[in-house]
Formats: C-alpha cells, sequence, structure tokens
C-alpha cells in the first residue's frame, strides 16, 4: 500500500470484507479486532497428576459436562466459530497430560468409552472416582457415599465402590462384579454414567447430539505453549482444561493452532459464564433481568412462575425480592427440568399480565445460557 506521501506496508490476515469508502473517508482504514471468548472460570481444573475431568472439589464442584455445554452454547451463538478444547499442565507435571484432560471431554462428548477407560487406566487416580462417588451420593442420591476424597484405598473406599457397582447394576441392569475394585469393568460403568448425565444434560439444554456434531471441535494439547504467549500468561500455574470461541474469519487460510491462538497480539478476549447449576440435570436455575436499576423508584410487581400441571409454583416480587447485579434481577432455583412453565406478572393496579405460557425448561435454560435471558418489560 502506498499513500500521497508515505510508503506503507501492511500485512493483512483473516476475512477482509469489501467496502464501499466514500472519497471524504479515504485517510481511514477500520480495523477489526478477532474476539475470542473463553469462560470466565479457566480452566476446568483437573486433580494434580490427573488427566481426567470430574465434579470435584478442586473444581468446585462445577461439572465437566457444564464447562463443555457453556462453550457449546457459545460457539453455536457466535455463528461461524471454532470452539477449541485445550488441555493445559502445571510447570511440574507430565505434558502427557495436556492432551488427556483434552481427550477425556472429547471422549465423553463423542461416546468413546473405550479410550475413556484406557485414559482413566494410565492418566487417572483413585481421587478422581472417588470424588465422582462423592458427587452421585451429593447430588444424585446414588448410595455410595465418600468420606474423603483422596488417593488413600482402605475398607470406606471398598465399600463406596461396591456401592456403586450394585448401583450401577440395579440402574442399568447389568452384572458387573459387585467387589470393591476400581478396574476396567466399574470404569467402564463410571463412564456409561457420565453419559447418561450427559444425554439427560442435553435434554436439558434444549439440544440434541445432532446439534454437537454439527459443531467444529478441535481437541488439541497446549502442554507445549510458551506460558510467557498472550492468552496463556493467566493459565500458566493452572492445570486443565481451557476454552476457546475464535471465529473462522479471524483465522483466514491459517489452521487453527494453539500457538495461533493463544500467541495473537491483536485479538481480545471476552468471557462467557459457566453456570454453576447446582441441581445437575434434574432441577436448575431461571432469571429475569429487569430494567431497573437498583437505586431507582419501582412500583412493587408480583412474579408468579409455576410450571403447567400445577406441581411448581413461586412467586417472587419486585423489588422486595430482587438481587442487584447492576440491574435488579429476580432470581429462581431448582424449577424441575422435566416441566413446561408459565410467567404471570401482577402489576400495581392488580392486572395480571402472562408474560409467556407452555414453555419447557430446557428453552428458558437455553435462553438463559446463550446469554439472552427473558427478559421482563
Amino acid at each position: 500500500m502506498t499513500t500521497r506521501e508515505h510508503p506503507v506496508e501492511v500485512t493483512l490476515r483473516g476475512h477482509v470484507v469489501p467496502m464501499q469508502i466514500e472519497r471524504a473517508m479515504h485517510h481511514r482504514i477500520v480495523v477489526t479486532r478477532p474476539v475470542v471468548r473463553r469462560p470466565r472460570r479457566a480452566p476446568f481444573r483437573a486433580a494434580p497428576r490427573s488427566g481426567l475431568l470430574v465434579p470435584a472439589p478442586w473444581t468446585d464442584d462445577v461439572h465437566p459436562i457444564s464447562y463443555i455445554l457453556a462453550g457449546i452454547h457459545a460457539a453455536r451463538s457466535a455463528g461461524d466459530a471454532l470452539l477449541l478444547v485445550v488441555g493445559h499442565v502445571a510447570p511440574a507435571e507430565a505434558r502427557a497430560l495436556g492432551r488427556a484432560r483434552a481427550e477425556a471431554l472429547r471422549c465423553v462428548v463423542e461416546s468413546d468409552a473405550a479410550a475413556w477407560v484406557e485414559l482413566a487406566q494410565t492418566h487417572g487416580t483413585l481421587a478422581d472416582v472417588k470424588a465422582y462417588l462423592q458427587y452421585l451420593n451429593a447430588m444424585l442420591g446414588w448410595s455410595c457415599a465418600i468420606d474423603v476424597v483422596d488417593e488413600t484405598r482402605g475398607p470406606s473406599t471398598e465399600r463406596a465402590i461396591a456401592a456403586f457397582q450394585q448401583e450401577y447394576d440395579d440402574t442399568f441392569g447389568r452384572a458387573i462384579d459387585v467387589d470393591g475394585i476400581c478396574g476396567p469393568q466399574t470404569l467402564g460403568a463410571l463412564f456409561e454414567v457420565m453419559r447418561m448425565e450427559w444425554n439427560k444434560w442435553l435434554l436439558k439444554h434444549g439440544l440434541g447430539q445432532e446439534d454437537v456434531d454439527a459443531l467444529d471441535i478441535r481437541w488439541l494439547d497446549g502442554s507445549g505453549l510458551d506460558p510467557t504467549l498472550p492468552g496463556v500468561v493467566e493459565l500458566r500455574e493452572r492445570s486443565g482444561v481451557d476454552l476457546l470461541v475464535v471465529p473462522r474469519a479471524a483465522l483466514g487460510a491459517d489452521e487453527a493452532t494453539v500457538e495461533l491462538v493463544y500467541g495473537s497480539t491483536v485479538a481480545r478476549y471476552e468471557v462467557f459464564d459457566v453456570p454453576l447449576e447446582p441441581w445437575a440435570w434434574v432441577r436448575g436455575p431461571y432469571t429475569i433481568v429487569t430494567d431497573l436499576l437498583p437505586d431507582e423508584p419501582a412500583a412493587k410487581e408480583v412474579y408468579l412462575l409455576r410450571s403447567m400441571d400445577g406441581e411448581f409454583e413461586t412467586r417472587l416480587t419486585l423489588p422486595d425480592d430482587a438481587v442487584d447485579t447492576g440491574v435488579l434481577e429476580l432470581q429462581f432455583f431448582a424449577l424441575p427440568c422435566d416441566k413446561r412453565y408459565e410467567l404471570r406478572v401482577t402489576v400495581h393496579d392488580g392486572e395480571t399480565y402472562p408474560l409467556f405460557s407452555d414453555v419447557p425448561y430446557c428453552e428458558l435454560h437455553r435462553l438463559a445460557c446463550d446469554g439472552q435471558p427473558q427478559e421482563a418489560s
């Protein structure tokens, strides 16, 4: 490129949109920086020296399924984008764990039981198994309570594993050995339970496996990255899996490598939230975001959220029950995921107005995950 007074060398990478520029605007160049999105909670933590990903105390009980689904929603809402799933290691860990951590999520998403069991045998730990048993007991009511999540083997651990084996046999109609030993059979059972969770969570999110399969998801190893790269600095002391939603246009003809994406000095990073979802796939939250500021005077309004069968019903009053998040929000919790809902608001003059009716929970949840919560006007 040569200007009237100065020669200028410009290298453009990515997708350049043709523009009609008026003569008076020829002295300007418009540059759009690519936006890379990643979770606010990054990365999803793995146990030290482990390649498995499970809900555990070190993840604040966030489930890896919730984590990957948040990335899937972000990629779907971004349009033509790649979802990069990158495994990272801490400085003192073996580099092989980087690929293993990305593979652990791939196995769940793609239903690759054999690869997951092999990964669990070569790169998993007893702490992973005990953490998942604790989760199944606390969140789903399975009779496999664990006293302490650690690497210790003993009678209490064997009893918990045996209880899981028996409940698995009863639930799935199987006949694995009930011996308290966590071998390949039991690891395969753990994977089948997690896949059951995956399928139920897809239903909760209003997705099908075909929606996930339609996405371009890359499972990458980030263990060899230079820790001083712009996109890696904040991750260098943390081990686990990072998610990156990258617009395809930002790559141009280049392959989506971890070095290219993390090494970009012009990309802007934006974050998306990973729902905590404390009720797993059985129940879930719903939030009404209003346009009221915390200090703004407001007449009282009553919001009635109820299931169409009448078994669930909750009322929240605005502004008395509102939560201050910069604006006022009404937050409903523990909605059964298998029901359809209606929402009505009664305003200060006593009139009641329907906001929606006969909407399945998955539609409410999907709107919230896509960053488009139901707004009350």
